[in-house]
């Protein structure tokens, strides 16, 4: 069966600007199921139902889960697994819950544990993203192109792998499967790992200064140059740097 005959109703259980870009992907690509926002505050909801991202929403996991084929949960990592606890009190048999969260190994953990018989859960992360919030940026098509990892164990029903990896090909982003351990491990490396390295830069930046004056304040100067240096062809790991040697070494 495809993800469409499969699945007839499909809950979002936190609908911001990731929970909301799911939400009109699924419309983009011709989903005709419906698709339910689930929240804590109605100010949200009331958004996503004006930028088409639901076609109904609910304050109540009872209402969002009556009849539901799929939920995915898309707030913020820390809050996920206090939501698949109050998911699976009402959960229908056959329920398949996910996620979208950048960490795996802590959370799909957790959430396994609190499983029961008939319910399944399936760790996915969608590498895709903005620096924009909430469901008024949502953007239908942030996922084509995009890679999604997905996460099962050795308990993971196959079934429930086969759903989840269907939908995001569906939103057409490119599956990779991996263990929720060697996902976390690389994208500590690609991702985590460069951020936390620049924000410990940033630290030795605001020692560095000569008699004209600090460093620190000339970052604010060269944000608007450095992205349009980006934009312009070159090495940038090779050439500028070369260019700079001096400068740098003795910084």
């Amino acid at each position: 069966m495809t993800f469409s005959e499969r699945v007839d109703r499909v809950v979002i259980a936190g609908i911001g600007f990731m929970g909301g870009s799911v939400g009109l992907a699924l419309k983009r690509v011709g989903f005709q199921g419906e698709i339910v926002g689930l929240g804590r505050r109605w100010s949200s909801l009331s958004k996503a139902l004006e930028v088409g991202a639901v076609d109904s929403a609910t304050l109540d996991y009872s209402e969002a889960l009556s009849n539901a084929d799929l939920m995915i949960i898309g707030t913020p990592v820390e809050v996920m697994t206090g939501i698949a606890k109050d998911a699976v009190k009402h959960a229908p048999k056959g329920l398949v819950i996910t996620d979208i969260g950048s960490t795996k190994g802590k959370l799909v953990c957790e959430i396994d544990e609190i499983m029961p018989d008939g319910i399944y859960f399936v760790g996915a992360h969608p590498m895709a993203g903005s620096h924009k919030t909430g469901v008024e940026a949502a953007e239908a098509a942030l996922f084509e192109d995009s890679v999604c990892i997905i996460t099962p164990t050795e308990s993971t029903n196959p079934e429930a792998v086969k759903l989840v990896s269907e939908l995001w090909k569906m939103l057409g982003a490119r599956v990779e499967l991996m263990s929720p351990q060697d996902h976390d491990y690389l994208i500590a490396a690609a991702s985590h790992l460069p951020h936390a390295a620049a924000c410990a830069l940033i630290r030795v930046v605001d020692d560095i200064e000569n008699p004209c004056g600090k460093a620190r304040p000339s970052l604010h100067r060269l944000r608007r140059y450095n992205t349009h240096r980006r934009r312009r062809p070159g090495n940038l790991e090779g050439d500028i740097p070369a260019k700079r040697r001096y400068a740098l070494e003795h910084a």
